[in-house]
């Protein structure tokens, strides 16, 4: 198919684009110019800025795509762009949401079925921008125009993505302080708290099934890791790739820095058996192997510390190791 990524240079834009390409689609790729990057294989750029709704809806149809994949959608109006341009001349879509639709403190597993947050937009500050963030209203959007017959959708719910390309990935938290030589850490809640994630190829192929499936239109699926890990063994399996062995200490979340982006209020994991069922989907990257490749990346490749504390929305320095040792003091007086 002739397929059109929206927001296709960056992490998990760029593994969809090679996974299709992979697959013999020909692909054109829409963003602003920002990230300029070479692919496997020929791949047509165009630039423009999603945002200048006008122009967008107007380069979206000069393109006439057969199908597209919309990597970042971040609100209704971006949504609502596409489909006003699309509606009645693509064979398939699939756009990328997010497991932060669901309402909090679900049951475990979550099903695609599991109740979901209002839609309320938070500002959301992106490169250059600030632009308002509701997954769940560019859900309602595109679900109003599946059912309206002539804009053929699927929607995919990310958890956590992780991979190598990623220059603010969580898992430098934890990669930093074993290069820093660090031999305690300390766990929010004993880093009992489970967090779904998934690797970027994997996703990447998740989207390409969706889009070749004729029984994925209409549909919702999550999307991860077929086995969910606690903060703590996630913190474990990166000491083991880097043949590093720390004391992990339990310490209350509220007596320690709010830094660690690995810290989720209730368990989050989230029910694959649809995308399984549906589309036959199983990882092909364990959580042992893309852990290990996301460490080499890491190590390779240190992303800056002030980038990564803004893009991971932290208040505070996530490596101020005087006040972790502090709190773990404090703990260790108390009996803890």
């Amino acid at each position: 198919m002739n397929v059109l990524v929206i927001g296709g240079t960056r992490f998990i834009g760029r593994a969809i684009v090679e996974e299709l390409l992979q697959r013999g689609h020909t692909v054109t790729v829409y963003h602003r110019g920002q990230h300029e990057i070479e692919f496997s294989a020929p791949v047509t750029h165009v630039h423009g800025d999603r945002r200048d709704y006008a122009r967008f809806r107007a380069d979206l149809a000069r393109l006439s795509p057969e199908a597209v994949v919309d990597v970042i959608p971040m609100n209704a109006d971006d949504a609502r762009a596409v489909v006003e341009a699309l509606r009645g001349r693509i064979a398939r879509s699939v756009h990328i949401s997010s497991g932060d639709v669901y309402a909090p403190d679900q049951p475990i597993p979550i099903s695609e079925d599991a109740p979901i947050r209002p839609a309320e937009p938070v500002e959301l500050r992106l490169d250059d921008r600030t632009v308002p963030y509701s997954k769940v209203a560019v859900e309602a959007v595109i679900r109003e125009a599946q059912a309206a017959g002539d804009f053929p959708a699927t929607i995919l719910r990310l958890p956590a993505v992780y991979g190598p390309g990623d220059p603010v990935a969580q898992e430098w938290f934890f990669v930093r302080r074993v290069l820093d030589g660090r031999c305690r850490i300390a766990l929010p809640d004993g880093g009992l708290g489970l967090f779904h994630r998934g690797y970027v190829d994997d996703v990447a192929r998740a989207v390409a099934l969706a889009l070749e499936s004729s029984r994925a239109v209409g549909r919702t699926y999550n999307v991860g890791h077929e086995r969910v890990l606690t903060v703590r063994g996630i913190a474990e399996l990166v000491a083991e790739v880097m043949g590093h062995a720390w004391e992990i200490l339990f310490v209350p979340a509220s007596q320690l820095p709010p830094t660690n982006p690995y810290a989720p209020p209730y368990p989050i994991v989230y029910d694959l058996n649809r995308i399984r069922e549906e589309l036959d989907y199983r990882e092909s990257v364990s959580l042992e192997e893309g852990m290990r490749r996301t460490v080499a990346w890491l190590v390779e490749n240190p992303p800056s510390l002030e980038t990564w504390r803004l893009a991971r929305y932290l208040s505070h320095d996530a490596f101020d190791y005087a006040a972790e040792d502090a709190a773990i003091r404090a703990m260790e007086r108390r009996g803890g």
